[in-house]
């Protein structure tokens, strides 16, 4: 399919469609890679510890721990804070995009 514009630079609404599929395709693309560099920085220098540690000054008991209501929350907070990194990692890509 050849894409031919007219001078005055409309296109058809099938251009725009695919158009808004790449750019849609693109800001999905570098969600994930951020978010999963996200989840490295979040993995190995312990960000969710750098979060609890005000909650542990203001109580005044220095072993003060989370409480986890299932076993799987630990990797959902860590999972959803690093989704949290990836989209401000990603943030550039995805204001071009727009």
């Amino acid at each position: 399919m050849s894409r031919h514009r007219n001078p005055r630079g409309e296109m058809p609404f099938l251009e725009h469609l695919e158009e808004l599929r790449w750019r849609i395709f693109w800001s999905l693309i570098a969600l994930a890679i951020g978010t999963a560099i996200g989840f490295a920085l979040v993995y190995y220098f312990h960000v969710l510890e750098l979060l609890v540690e005000p909650v542990r000054a203001a109580r005044g008991e220095p072993g003060f721990k989370l409480i986890y209501l299932s076993p799987a929350d630990p990797f959902f907070i860590t999972l959803k804070l690093a989704v949290l990194v990836g989209a401000v990692l990603a943030f550039p890509v995805v204001a071009y995009q727009v």
